[in-house]
């Protein structure tokens, strides 16, 4: 249940405990009724089952279909270009390259890259699918954080020379 829900639930809750003229005073002598209780959760359950419901109908206008991005990146240290956007509003890309000692302490440069796609519309995601145009192998990806605003996905190599296909299940 959303906030909404939930605020416009008690809302219709104290209105009906004002409708039936029930304050502080008169709540412990009302509540010995046990047809009034019944009558408001019954009213009560209606309407949220009323705005349920009416969030079941609406949903496909909520939620945009067909989110996702396609964006190109070529040589190191070059920026990433958006070859398609779809209910995507802005997108970052960062890539991280440092440089360690392995046992022999020979220096090593590791490179990781995180995107993150920020959504126009709210987008309640089920699944990313996230490919490579034209086959390439991409690096082992994960999904470090999402809600129905962005998405953060961290990728454990660089991007290079490829297209990156970030398709939202939704």
């Amino acid at each position: 249940m959303d906030t909404a829900a939930l605020i416009g639930l008690g809302q219709f809750t104290l209105a009906a405990l004002v409708w039936f003229g029930i304050g502080p005073k008169h709540l412990t002598n009302w509540l010995a009724s046990r047809e009034k209780v019944v009558l408001v959760l019954l009213v009560g359950a209606l309407a949220f089952s009323g705005h349920t419901f009416y969030r079941t109908l609406h949903w496909s206008e909520e939620t945009p279909r067909g989110t996702g991005i396609k964006l190109h990146f070529g040589v190191p240290g070059s920026l990433p270009e958006s070859l398609e956007e779809r209910n995507i509003w802005r997108y970052y890309a960062l890539t991280n390259a440092f440089t360690v000692l392995d046992e022999g302490r020979v220096p090593r440069t590791v490179t990781t890259t995180t995107v993150v796609p920020v959504f126009n519309k709210p987008v309640y995601v089920k699944e990313f699918r996230i490919g490579a145009v034209g086959g390439a192998k991409l690096p082992t990806d994960e999904v470090k954080q999402q809600s129905d605003r962005h998405a953060i996905l961290w990728f454990d190599r660089g991007l290079e020379n490829l297209v990156l296909n970030v398709e939202c299940i939704v």
